[in-house]
């Protein structure tokens, strides 16, 4: 059976400036709960695979309040995936701060 995965990391922030906090952004990025989205039976089964860059913005509570493919894969499918997973994504509570991280979706 071909096997899917979809890999959330990276190291993209907006350079970790700190907020009124005190805690870095790359520190808060760092403290969110970012499970990785499952990859989808029928993008797995049709072979596709790819890179979503999602932009989203965390809001002072550490909940995402907006998310969008910033740079999609011809596939809707596993970009729908990726920003969907990106919308349920907690983050420690701080200033509102806009992250682009990569969702890779490969077939192993």
């Amino acid at each position: 059976s071909t096997q899917g995965k979809a890999d959330a990391k990276g190291k993209t922030g907006n350079g970790g400036r700190n907020g009124g906090s005190g805690m870095s952004d790359a520190k808060r990025l760092a403290g969110g709960r970012m499970p990785a989205p499952s990859y989808p039976a029928e993008a797995r089964a049709k072979g596709q695979t790819g890179t979503v860059l999602v932009e989203f913005v965390v809001g002072e509570n550490g909940s995402v309040i907006s998310a969008y493919a910033k740079k999609a894969t011809p596939w809707p499918l596993l970009n729908e995936r990726a920003v969907s997973a990106v919308r349920r994504w907690k983050f420690p509570p701080g200033n509102t701060v806009k992250y682009v991280r990569p969702i890779v979706f490969k077939l192993n």
